[in-house]
This record gives structure tokens, C-alpha cells and sequence, in this order.
């Protein structure tokens, strides 16, 4: 009698915790994905964080900024905190997790600037700054966010990248180097972070914009060649940026593949996604791997690592 009362309580406790873990799970399921947009002040940064927004029921959309009053946008958090420094981003970081409480379900790394010129007049202090800015900081975020991503088994990270990162066009030494790390540290975690259990589904890729209309010139250093043998060079360097800068793609365009890069199911998007053809097709003429798939692990990244004895 005792024997059949315990088997019917342990069964109605088992019944009774399912029913809790699923009430739990649902109401997880319902609330909005966290979103943090790096870099969201202006341009591509701004132009993601307004999409999202409007979709309020599915997303919580955060942004940062350096500098300056933020702007206003409805159903946005505005964030401020300087990405050039370590300390400001432990911070910030810190603060962030008390406030809003639950995990990052996507990161998109999009803050960035640029300092162009000949690699040998360049000041020390603007290369070690554009490289935290452009590099350091993604790689802290990331590393930052990684771990609760992977202990509530989602989470989509979006690089925005450059076609910088895949050519170095003279002058923009120490951009390109920033932009070729980025995609190194993201072709590494696309070969492994989501790879390594049944459950956890983590996704990174790099969006690789061309010339966009972000305003991107006013926060460029440009340093003009001494030698004049660059001189002529410089000068046709100079019209290519302004060129490209005022007739670029619309930043709207590129948030809209981001969302689309967030919103994928298909488990099938490459490393690298341009926002446009023309880039794609031009790149893809120059012999670029437009996709990414020469730079990641297989699918089996252990394969990776197999050596024959």
C-alpha cells in the first residue's frame, strides 16, 4: 500500500516539475531577445538599432556610445562607454549585466573608426587606438558574453567587418589590420563556438559593408604622404573616399541584412556576408573568398586538430 502511495507521489512531483520547466521555458520563449549594438550613435550602429526597435515585442535593443547626447529613439537603451578602454568596458560591462538581468542573446559588434595614411608617419597613439577600438573591444565583448550564450544554449554574434578585411588597399594599413583580425578571431569561433555540443545554437559572421553613407569621414584621421612619390596616389586615394563615402550604400540597407543574419534559421549562412552585389561580384573577381569557407574549421572541428600517427 505504502509501495503504490510513493510510486503515485514520486509521479505526481515528476508531473508537477515538468509542468513548472515548462511554464519556465514559455515564459522565457516569450520575453524579447536582449540585443546589444555596438557603436550605435550613427550610421550602420543606428540604423540596426531603429530596426530592431521596431519590433519590440521580439526584441530589447541596447546600444553604445562614446561620446556626446545619444539619440533619442524609442524602445532603444542608450549606453555610454568608451571602447578604447579596457577598464571603461569591464565597467560598463559589469553595470550592464546588473541592469538588464538576463543574458545577450545577440551582439553585434559594430563600433569602429579609421586612421589612413602611409603606416610610416602614423602616430603611435592613433594605431594602438584604432586597433582597441576596432579589434580589442570586439574580442572583449565576446569573450565577455560567450559563456551565458552557451549556458542558455543561443546566441547570434555579427562582426561588422569591412571588403577592407579581406584586401588592403594602400593606405589604410592599420584599418585593414584591424579588420583582418576581426576576421581572423571570427572565422576561429565560427569554426568551433556552436560546434561543440547537440544543444547550444551559437552563431558568428562577419558583415562585410563596402563604401556606405554613415558619415564615417567625419571620424577618419587622415594623414597626408610626406614623400612625393605618394603624393599623386594620396590624391586619387582621397577622391575613391569621398566618392565612395557620399554615394555609398544606404546604412538602412546593411541593417537590413544584419536582421536578416539574426533572423536566419537555416543553420547554412557562410562566414562572410557582403550587404551588395557590386562588392560581391568585384571581390569574387579578384580571386577574394567571398564566403569564408577556406578560413574556418571543417564541419567536425576536431578534424581540424586530427593528426595521423
Amino acid at each position: 500500500m505504502h509501495g503504490n502511495f510513493g510510486r503515485i507521489w514520486n509521479s505526481w512531483l515528476l508531473w508537477i516539475g515538468c509542468c513548472l520547466l515548462f511554464l519556465v521555458i514559455q515564459e522565457a520563449s516569450a520575453q524579447p531577445k536582449i540585443v546589444l549594438v555596438t557603436g550605435a550613435s550613427k550610421g550602420i550602429g543606428l540604423e540596426t538599432v531603429k530596426l530592431l526597435a521596431e519590433d519590440s515585442a521580439r526584441y530589447e535593443v541596447h546600444g553604445t556610445f562614446r561620446q556626446g547626447p545619444p539619440p533619442a529613439i524609442n524602445n532603444v537603451t542608450m549606453h555610454q562607454v568608451d571602447l578604447s578602454d579596457e577598464k571603461a568596458i569591464s565597467e560598463f560591462l559589469t553595470q550592464f549585466d546588473n541592469d538588464v538581468g538576463r543574458p545577450v542573446s545577440v551582439l553585434v559588434n559594430n563600433a569602429g573608426m579609421a586612421v589612413y595614411g602611409p603606416l610610416e608617419i602614423l602616430d603611435p597613439n592613433d594605431i594602438a587606438y584604432q586597433i582597441r577600438v576596432n579589434l580589442i573591444a570586439p574580442l572583449l565583448l565576446m569573450r565577455h558574453f560567450i559563456p551565458a550564450m552557451r549556458e542558455h544554449l543561443e546566441g547570434c554574434i555579427i562582426n561588422v567587418s569591412s571588403v577592407a578585411g579581406m584586401v588592403g588597399p594602400p593606405f589604410m594599413d592599420v584599418y585593414a589590420a584591424s579588420k583582418f583580425g576581426l576576421e581572423g578571431a571570427s572565422a576561429a569561433l565560427y569554426g568551433y563556438v556552436g560546434k561543440l555540443s547537440d544543444q547550444a545554437k551559437i552563431r558568428c559572421h562577419l558583415i562585410q559593408p563596402g563604401f556606405t553613407k554613415t558619415g564615417f569621414k567625419d571620424g577618419c584621421k587622415l594623414n597626408k604622404p610626406a614623400v612625393d612619390s605618394l603624393i599623386t596616389l594620396w590624391g586619387g586615394f582621397e577622391k575613391v573616399l569621398t566618392r565612395g563615402l557620399d554615394n555609398g550604400q544606404d546604412p538602412r540597407d546593411v541593417a537590413l541584412k544584419i536582421k536578416a543574419v539574426i533572423e536566419d534559421e537555416s543553420g547554412e549562412l557562410p562566414l562572410r556576408i557582403q550587404t551588395n552585389e557590386t562588392d560581391t561580384q568585384t571581390y569574387r573577381g579578384r580571386g577574394c573568398d567571398i564566403t569564408g569557407k577556406s578560413l574556418v574549421a571543417p564541419k567536425d572541428p576536431y578534424q581540424y586538430y586530427r593528426c595521423n600517427d
